[in-house]
């Protein structure tokens, strides 16, 4: 299989952010030429004065001197808020995958836990891959996990976690990604510790996270075959449609067009058709 049916929503999800990122990037510069004009020109005022028709200016009620820097902090609080809540998306992406691989073709290694997610999902793939899936995706999400952490408790410097684990996975990391896999926006896996986060930056991690979900759910999606997911697709068929009844000739065109949907793999209706004719529901 190529991908799991797990993976869109989080993708869609993953857009929406990055959508909303563009639009904060672009309300914010746009905005901040006017509120910088206002501060010039209304430097001791308040905003109850500068916006009287405003309904939200009494409750900020600051002096226009003081908005640039309340632009600034607003520019960057958006910033942040979109790479954690990116980040959190990928996090429930692999939460929701394991559930549904464990649901689908269960394994003793669906037991296996580890403190860290990546690490947990990279021992599981390697398991049922019978090989190491690529590190670094999974070096890439630790990173990722690390500046979330980093920007959700609003250090004003990295924190000891993120800077340790740039320190140790920063160059391997800058050589994974450099080959062209995802345009990091500049992004520089040890500078990003230190540096302010900047709309690039950020607009570097939308496209991070992004590549390593479709990418994590093609290993997901290769340690299943046909016989794995064409019982539990029949079944939701039919229970859509009681009428066909597990009828191998009604059914099969039906779960051929949804596995090919889900899982990008297109198989020939007679197989299809053959594996249904051997199921215990047939």
């Amino acid at each position: 299989m190529k991908k799991t049916p797990v993976a869109s929503k989080y993708l869609n999800e993953l857009v929406k952010v990055n959508d909303q990122l563009c639009y904060s990037v672009l309300l914010h510069e746009e905005f901040e030429e006017t509120i910088l004009k206002h501060a010039e020109l209304s430097s001791n005022l308040f905003t109850s004065s500068i916006f009287p028709s405003n309904p939200f200016s009494e409750r900020l009620y600051r002096r226009g001197k003081d908005l640039p820097l309340f632009a600034k902090k607003s520019r960057i609080t958006g910033l942040r808020m979109a790479v954690i809540v990116g980040y959190e998306h990928v996090a429930a992406y692999l939460d929701d995958v394991q559930r549904f691989r464990a649901r689908i073709k269960a394994s003793p290694h669906d037991t296996i836990r580890a403190d860290q997610v990546e690490q947990q999902v990279f021992s599981k793939l390697e398991h049922w891959l019978g090989k190491p899936p690529d590190k670094g995706y999974f070096a890439t999400l630790g990173y990722c996990r690390h500046m979330r952490n980093s920007l959700a408790h609003a250090y004003d410097t990295a924190s000891r976690e993120l800077a340790g684990f740039a320190a140790t996975h920063s160059h391997e990391l800058g050589k994974f990604w450099e080959n062209g896999r995802t345009d990091l926006q500049g992004l520089n896996f040890r500078e990003a510790t230190e540096a302010e986060l900047t709309p690039d930056i950020a607009f570097g991690f939308m496209n991070l996270f992004r590549i390593c979900l479709r990418q994590i759910d093609s290993m997901f999606a290769a340690t299943l075959v046909l016989d794995d997911v064409l019982a539990d697709t029949v079944k939701e068929i039919v229970e859509r449609r009681p009428d066909l009844r597990w009828l191998p000739a009604k059914t099969s065109p039906k779960a051929r067009a949804v596995i090919h949907a889900r899982y990008g793999e297109r198989f020939p209706i007679d197989v299809i058709r053959e594996r249904i004719e051997t199921l215990p529901s047939a």
